[in-house]
């Protein structure tokens, strides 16, 4: 790790890679990298943790299945864990819905957040930048990607409504 912190703050590297960068965007760059870098390795030891985790819980069942005072039901319910679960593996969190439309809007709520305080910023002169009107259309875009679940949402519960209102009994 050290190895890769020293290239990535080598100037000539960042040089031959971004030409024409001042001593800032060399830093900025730099961080870039190692951040990313350490969120990928933090990321790997997640997933080594939740696999080491997911392999007990396997063996644990697999081990109750042998215990003879087990009824035809419960070791049914065990039959349907063990499956669900080893057909998933190692990467079967990346198929929770779940999971993705938290990461959606959690990217959506913080694009809104980010570039519309910068777009304040600048609209009222603390900060100076060219780029005013592209914070607010990304602003706006991820005002839009926080907003459209829920909009979704109560236009199918507005769809149920009327449709239930239209018909009689």
């Amino acid at each position: 790790m050290l190895h890769v912190a020293s290239v990535i703050q080598d100037a000539s590297v960042i040089q031959e890679l971004f030409p024409g960068t001042d001593s800032e965007e060399k830093f900025a760059i730099g961080m870039i990298f190692t951040i990313v870098g350490v969120l990928a390795v933090v990321l790997l030891i997640w997933l080594n943790h939740r696999n080491a985790m997911a392999k007990k819980r396997l063996d644990l069942l697999s081990q109750s299945l042998d215990h003879p005072d087990l009824d035809a039901a419960t070791r049914q319910k065990i039959l349907d864990v063990l499956t669900k679960e080893q057909g998933m593996g190692l990467l079967g969190w990346l198929f929770n819905k779940e999971l993705w439309l938290r990461l959606i809007g959690g990217v959506g709520w913080l694009t809104f957040v980010i570039a519309g305080g910068l777009f304040l910023l600048m609209a009222a002169g603390i900060i100076r930048g060219q780029e005013k009107e592209h914070f607010l259309v990304t602003a706006l875009i991820g005002l839009a990607v926080v907003s459209l679940p829920v909009a979704v949402r109560e236009m199918a519960a507005s769809r149920e409504r009327n449709s239930g209102a239209g018909s009689t009994d």
